[in-house]
C-alpha cells in the first residue's frame, strides 16, 4: 500500500508554500513598472519584441552603442564569425518601422550579398498558405519561411493567370546569394507545420531555432553587463529582460528559489506526493472541463456536439500529454450555433480558443 503523507503534513507545507509566494509576490507588486507592459502586451511579436530586439542590434540606434549588442548577437545567438557586421542594415529599425516583406527582424549586408532572416514567433502560428491561396499567384510559395528564403534570393513572383507562361518576380535591393534562416520562438514547433513553413528551402540552408528561455535572456544578460555604465539604457534593457523571463517563466530569483528548495527538502516525501497528485488533478480537470462543457452546450440546445477527438482512448491520451508533460495537443469540443456556424473550443497547454472550422 502506498504509504501517503498525513493531511497535516501535506497542509503545513502548502501553508508555508504560500506564505512564501505571498511574501515576494508583495515585492514584485511594489517593482512592478514595467515601460514594456505600460505600452504592450507581452506576446506581441510585432510591436514589441521584433521592434526592440532589432533596436539594439541597428548599429545607428538611438542607444549611441554602435553594433555592440549586434556583435554580442553574433557571438552568443548565432555563434558565428562577425564579417558580416562591417557593414549591414537592420529593417525595421528606429527610422524605418515598417517590417520588409512581412520579414520580422531583417539584417542585410549589400556588399556581401549575405542576409539574416529572423521569424519571431511568441503564440502566433505560421502564415502558411494553402494550395488554393497557391493558385492566385502561380508559382507562389505555399510556406512561411519558404516565401520570405525565396523572396531575399528571388524577389516576389508576379501574378499571372497564364499557368504556361514563365515566372518573373520583382526584383530589389536586398537580393542575396548567402542567407541564413532563424526561427526565434518560445517553444518548439510542431513538426508538421514548421516543415510545411519551410517547403523548399535547401537542407543545406536549413532553419536554425532560437528560443527566448535560452538564447535571448543569455544575450540580454549580456547586454546589461556591456551597459553597467549608462544607467539609462541598462535599466530599459533589464526591464525587456524581466519581461522576457516572465513569458518564459523564468523569472523566479535565486533568493526565492532557495528557500522554496529548503521547504521541500525539509519534507520530500510530502513534497513528492503533491507534485505527483498535483498531475491528477490536473488531468481531472481538464477532462471535467471538456465533459460538462460538451453536456452545457447540449442543453443549451447547440446541434453536432462532440468531444474531439471523439475516440475515447485518444482522447484520454491526448489529456494525459497536456497535463503531465504539458505538451501542445489538439483537443476539445466541437458544435454548431444557431446561425449555422461551425465552432471548435480548443484547449492546448498556454491557453483555451476558440475557432470556426
Amino acid at each position: 500500500m502506498k504509504d501517503t503523507p498525513s493531511i497535516k503534513k501535506q497542509i503545513e507545507l502548502l501553508s508555508d508554500i504560500k506564505k512564501l509566494k505571498q511574501k515576494y509576490d508583495e515585492k514584485r507588486h511594489k517593482n512592478r513598472f514595467n515601460i514594456f507592459y505600460a505600452l504592450h502586451k507581452e506576446h506581441d511579436e510585432v510591436n514589441l519584441h521584433s521592434r526592440f530586439i532589432s533596436f539594439l542590434l541597428a548599429k545607428d540606434s538611438g542607444h549611441m552603442k554602435g553594433d555592440l549588442f549586434a556583435r554580442l548577437f553574433f557571438k552568443i545567438v548565432f555563434k558565428k564569425n562577425r564579417e558580416f557586421l562591417d557593414e549591414y542594415t537592420v529593417i525595421p529599425n528606429e527610422f524605418n518601422k515598417t517590417e520588409f516583406k512581412e520579414i520580422d527582424i531583417l539584417l542585410i549586408n549589400k556588399k556581401l550579398k549575405h542576409a539574416i532572416v529572423i521569424e519571431n514567433k511568441i503564440y502566433a502560428k505560421d502564415s502558411n498558405h494553402n494550395h488554393k491561396e497557391k493558385e492566385k499567384v502561380i508559382k507562389g510559395y505555399i510556406g512561411q519561411l519558404e516565401r520570405y528564403y525565396n523572396t531575399i534570393l528571388k524577389g516576389t513572383p508576379k501574378k499571372s493567370t497564364n499557368k504556361s507562361e514563365k515566372t518573373t518576380f520583382e526584383t530589389h535591393d536586398y537580393i542575396s546569394n548567402t542567407i541564413d534562416v532563424y526561427y526565434l520562438t518560445l517553444n518548439k514547433p510542431k513538426e508538421d507545420t514548421f516543415n510545411k513553413s519551410k517547403g523548399n528551402i535547401p537542407e543545406s540552408v536549413g532553419v536554425k531555432e532560437l528560443y527566448y528561455k535560452d538564447e535571448i535572456i543569455k544575450w540580454l544578460e549580456h547586454c546589461l553587463g556591456a551597459t553597467k555604465d549608462d544607467n539609462f539604457l541598462n535599466k530599459i534593457i533589464n526591464q525587456y529582460l524581466i519581461l522576457v523571463k516572465n513569458m518564459t517563466k523564468t523569472n523566479i530569483p535565486k533568493k526565492e528559489l532557495n528557500e522554496l528548495r529548503k521547504l521541500y527538502s525539509n519534507d520530500l516525501k510530502t513534497t513528492r506526493y503533491i507534485i505527483d497528485s498535483f498531475k491528477d488533478i490536473k488531468w481531472h480537470t481538464v477532462d471535467y472541463f471538456l465533459i460538462n462543457l460538451e453536456k452545457e452546450l447540449m442543453a443549451n440546445e447547440y446541434k453536432n456536439v462532440c468531444l474531439y477527438p471523439e475516440n475515447n482512448d485518444t482522447r484520454i491520451k491526448l489529456v494525459t500529454e497536456l497535463t503531465h508533460n504539458n505538451k501542445d495537443v489538439n483537443i476539445g469540443v466541437k458544435f454548431t450555433t444557431n446561425q449555422g456556424e461551425r465552432l471548435y473550443i480548443r484547449a492546448n497547454a498556454s491557453k483555451i480558443e476558440y475557432k470556426i472550422y
